[in-house]
């Protein structure tokens, strides 16, 4: 579990939501309860102590230069340690999350436990076990699911739970 102080720079996708919601009616230890859905683009970021207004602004920089983004969350698809859904289409998303890994290389995104470069994706089920399939069928029920992406916030885990620090547009 992360520890209070952990950044991330993540997209909110509250129309995705309502499938999280649909998770934690059949599996609420499969979804973290007060984190709303999103998408992921660097996680973890500069330790809370360590954030400056500079990193914070190039931060924002590089996310303004995305411009919105319009896609569709098609299928839900099982993995041995999530169910997740992907956008379509990624490469933009992609594209930021690799120029934030660049910017901050001694950030590998989820600590490299993924590789170096994983995909966009939406976790929908966290450590689902042996509901993995079963889960996916059911939350793919609930797409497709079309989105626009227009920011993305640098998070903060706090004892009190995740806070925003900073909007940043896309």
């Amino acid at each position: 579990m992360p520890q209070p102080g952990r950044t991330a720079v993540v997209i909110p996708v509250p129309e995705l939501d309502p499938v999280l919601g649909a998770v934690a009616t059949h599996r609420p230890d499969a979804v973290r309860p007060g984190i709303p859905a999103h998408l992921t683009l660097l996680y973890p970021f500069v330790p809370a102590p360590e954030l400056t207004g500079a990193a914070v602004d190039r931060c924002r920089a590089l996310c303004a230069g995305t411009g919105p983004v319009r896609v569709t969350f098609r299928h839900a698809v099982a993995g041995s340690s999530m169910v997740a859904t992907t956008p379509e289409p990624a490469g933009p998303l992609a594209a930021l999350a690799r120029a934030l890994r660049e910017a901050w290389p001694e950030h590998p995104p989820y600590g490299g436990r993924f590789g170096p470069d994983p995909d966009p994706h939406v976790t929908l089920a966290l450590d689902p076990g042996p509901d993995a399939a079963a889960l996916a069928v059911a939350t793919g029920g609930l797409l497709p699911v079309d989105a626009v992406l227009s920011a993305a916030a640098l998070v903060e885990l706090t004892a009190d739970g995740w806070r925003q620090r900073a909007a940043l547009p896309l």
